[in-house]
């Protein structure tokens, strides 16, 4: 008997194909909550979710069941807070920042969802002495020399960083 119940609870799984087309899901207030936009079934397909007060949240693109391609994200105020490349789950590759009043915040790239390499920094406080900092990063720690740099593009200040915490200058060469 168990064994039956077990082939007829599995009956609807089976005989369902993959789902086609835009399939949406909403809030109890009857605001857009979720999009889902099938491509090849559970094999590709794109997300997008909302927040209660109807602006885009994020997007994501999903194969293999894995976030896998471009990826935004969103302040509650609809403004775009993070651009990147999603690969099985995890960010890689060039990623923009951007405050929630919509001025870039850092441009660099990232590696299993840690900066690597250079990475530019734009301060929201544009009453600073400096305009931008690049900044050297090894799995998502400073680590090298940080150059800030004016409005006009002279050097303003350097620091040296090692596995994230502040050393003398001259460790950096």
């Amino acid at each position: 008997m168990k064994k039956i119940i077990v082939l007829l609870s599995l009956l609807p799984l089976i005989s369902c194909s993959a789902p086609e087309g835009v399939v949406e899901s909403f809030y109890d207030s009857g605001q857009l909550e979720m999009r889902t936009t099938y491509i090849d079934g559970y094999k590709k397909f794109k997300v997008e979710t909302f927040s209660k007060n109807g602006n885009l949240k994020a997007v994501a693109d999903w194969k293999d069941n894995q976030m896998n391609g471009d990826y935004l994200d969103f302040h509650e105020n609809g403004k775009l807070r993070k651009k990147t490349t999603m690969i099985d789950n995890k960010m890689n590759g060039k990623i923009e920042t951007y405050y929630e009043n919509g001025k870039i915040e850092s441009s660099g790239n990232i590696k299993d969802d840690a900066y690597e390499g250079e990475v530019t920094i734009f301060p929201e406080d544009k009453k600073l002495e400096y305009a931008y900092t690049t900044a050297v990063y090894k799995k998502g720690k400073a680590n090298g020399l940080n150059i800030s740099y004016k409005q006009d593009g002279t050097e303003h200040s350097r620091r040296c960083f090692l596995k994230d915490k502040e050393v003398r200058l001259d460790l950096c060469g």
